[in-house]
C-alpha cells in the first residue's frame, strides 16, 4: 500500500501549538515504511525536542487533517505531564 500524501510545512505549523516549532523546516518529516507512520521532528516552547507521529491506521480513521489534529494534541498532552 503506498504511504499517504506528505504533510506540508504550512499544515504542519498550523497545528502546532503556539511556541512549538519544526526542528527543521527544511525537513519536515516523512513516512516510515516500515512502522506505517509519518514521522516529524518538533521542538516545544520549552526547548525539548520532541517526534510527532502519525499512524496510517488515524489517517485512513480520520483523514489526513484530523490524524495530524489528533496525533499533535495527543503529543502536547504527553508533554504537560
Amino acid at each position: 500500500m503506498s504511504p499517504p500524501r506528505e504533510f506540508t510545512v504550512d499544515e504542519l505549523r498550523g497545528q502546532l501549538p503556539g511556541g512549538w516549532v519544526l526542528t527543521d523546516p527544511a525537513d519536515p518529516g516523512g513516512w516510515d515504511a516500515a512502522a506505517e507512520r509519518w514521522r516529524a521532528a518538533v521542538r516545544d516552547g520549552a526547548g525539548v525536542d520532541r517526534e510527532l507521529v502519525i499512524e496510517r491506521a488515524a489517517i485512513e480513521r480520520h483523514g489526513r487533517p484530523e490524524a495530524l489534529r489528533r496525533a499533535v494534541d495527543t503529543l502536547y498532552r504527553r508533554a504537560l505531564r
